[in-house]
């Protein structure tokens, strides 16, 4: 299955996602032309702002902006049945926080899911889009029933 077969109606992007795009890598820039139905929340365009500010001085959020809807992406304000699922999502993510600490790993080693994480796959709960993201942990949470389609931009072999 190709990226379009898989999300014909569009897709949320990650702050994972807006900041490899910005930050000109391949993996993300290939999927450039396909983005005219990409969403993303104010949250988590606010996290990319965050993240890319941390990461270099040179981009100002004015251009991350202008250059997310010169893509044709829209930035969505977060609905209230958003933050209704942050509960039911860290339920999900529980397991998988526990098996992490069974494998021996402590302390910033073990991954769970953060404000924006919560935020980017309450989102695409919301709107029943597919999530286009390079967070790799998330697609281990199938298994504890996330049940939101997952595209991984850096290996398209990974669709869950």
């Amino acid at each position: 299955m190709n990226f379009l077969q898989s999300c014909p109606d569009g897709v949320v992007l990650d702050a994972n996602f807006v900041v490899s795009l910005i930050e000109v890598k391949t993996e993300a820039r290939r999927f450039a032309p396909h983005l005219k139905q990409a969403r993303i929340s104010t949250i988590n365009l606010g996290e990319a702002f965050y993240i890319l500010r941390k990461n270099t001085s040179s981009v100002t959020e004015a251009q991350v902006e202008q250059a997310l809807t010169g893509l044709g992406v829209t930035i969505d304000p977060v609905p209230i049945e958003v933050p209704r699922m942050f509960n039911y999502l860290k339920s999900i993510d529980k397991p998988r926080i526990k098996e992490q600490q069974k494998a021996g790993l402590t302390g910033r080693d073990v991954k769970s899911l953060s404000l924006g994480d919560l935020t980017c796959l309450g989102f695409a709960a919301h709107t029943g889009l597919p999530v286009l993201t390079g967070d790799m942990h998330w697609f281990t949470l199938a298994r504890h029933g996330l049940t939101t389609t997952l595209i991984n931009y850096w290996d398209l072999n990974v669709i869950v």
